[in-house]
């Protein structure tokens, strides 16, 4: 960022608007992947303004950057917007790198809102792109973000087995970043399947690799992630710690999606040593921070971490509540019972039983 900083500011003095423009563009990715979300988009802003001197690549390049600061702000109509427009602009220069980048946002975008299907076929849209223009490196990473909608759709296997190409695909090229991404998923998986060893030893190798990149956002999903694992291993002091660091760095990253999640688990956490207003407070933050429109996945998680708390705490009519409230939202979305959601739904459809059975006795 530093170094792209400088050429920006040299740029300017030589009046050069067009390389201020490009310089712009990725001091702007830069700074969003370091956590500096103003300033990136303070800077992509300033870009965009300068992008007609530039050319039609910049400004689609442009635009797939404001579509993932939108959706990473959880402005999700915004961020389709951008990525709408930059895939017609890739398709008019003919640019298939770009054409990558505009269908992998939209597929993100899709997911975000449960469209699993939409998300599912815009990824192998994505992927196909890039195998027909040969960039193993976008190949790699459409690999790994397919994996991730799989698993949300239920189908582990096939999950797995997507997400390990990409990290093979990520190894060859010496690719960190898809890397480290494809490490971080197959940590997730490992840690709902119970292979916590596997998923203890896969997040903090995806830590140690976000962190030497800077990248800040993968950083808080694998402190969240040894969270969970550190939980099934009974060691609750731990995990707090790790949601606490994660929770702290999504609040910088004004990540609101991250924000919503981690209070979930954290809710979770208080709810099984008894604390449970904190627990309910965790929830009720949680809740202002998401639409359900918008995001119904997370809400459903957030439903599922309220009814366990509800439970927990013996309250038997919230508890079935916000079960309801969970399976409406798992049904809406089409979700599978093996994917992260369907397996919380079990669970505390269990404990909510549990409770309403204990209460009648």
């Amino acid at each position: 960022a530093i170094e792209i900083g400088q050429a920006v500011a040299a740029s300017r003095e030589l009046e050069d608007d067009a390389l201020a423009a490009r310089a712009g563009c990725v001091l702007g990715c830069a700074l969003k992947a370091a956590g500096r979300i103003e300033e990136a988009a303070a800077q992509l802003e300033t870009a965009s303004k300068l992008a007609g001197a530039a050319g039609a690549r910049v400004e689609a390049e442009l635009l797939v950057a404001m579509g993932d600061l939108h959706e990473n702000l959880g402005a999700i109509e915004q961020s389709r917007g951008c990525y709408s427009a930059a895939l017609a602009a890739a398709d008019k220069i003919e640019d298939p790198q770009l054409r990558c980048a505009a269908l992998n946002g939209l597929a993100s975008a899709s997911q975000r809102t449960g469209d699993l299907v939409c998300a599912q076929a815009e990824f192998r849209r994505a992927l196909a792109a890039a195998r027909a223009a040969g960039d193993r490196h976008w190949e790699g990473g459409v690999l790994g973000n397919l994996g991730g909608v799989l698993w949300d759709m239920g189908k582990l296997d096939e999950a797995e087995d997507t997400i390990r190409q990409s990290l093979q695909i990520a190894r060859e090229g010496g690719d960190r970043t898809w890397e480290s991404n494809a490490l971080c998923n197959l940590g997730a998986i490992h840690q709902a399947q119970g292979r916590l060893s596997e998923s203890v030893a896969e997040s903090q190798s995806a830590l140690q690799a976000a962190r030497v990149l800077g990248h800040a956002r993968l950083e808080c999903i694998v402190l969240c992630n040894l969270g969970l694992a550190q939980m099934s291993f009974g060691e609750p002091d731990r995990a707090q710690q790790h949601y606490e660091a994660a929770l702290s760095l999504a609040q910088h990253l004004q990540d609101r999606r991250l924000q919503n999640l981690f209070l979930g688990y954290l809710a979770q956490l208080h709810a099984r040593s008894g604390r449970f207003d904190s627990a309910r407070r965790c929830i009720t933050d949680a809740s202002t921070l998401i639409d359900e429109r918008e995001d119904p996945w997370s809400a459903g998680m957030l439903r599922c971490h309220q009814a366990e708390v509800e439970a927990l705490a013996g309250q038997r009519a919230a508890a079935l509540g916000a079960v309801e409230h969970a399976r409406r939202i798992y049904t809406e979305l089409g979700a599978g019972s093996q994917s992260e959601l369907g397996l919380a739904l079990i669970k505390v459809s269990a404990m909510a039983e549990a409770a309403s059975a204990a209460f009648e006795q």
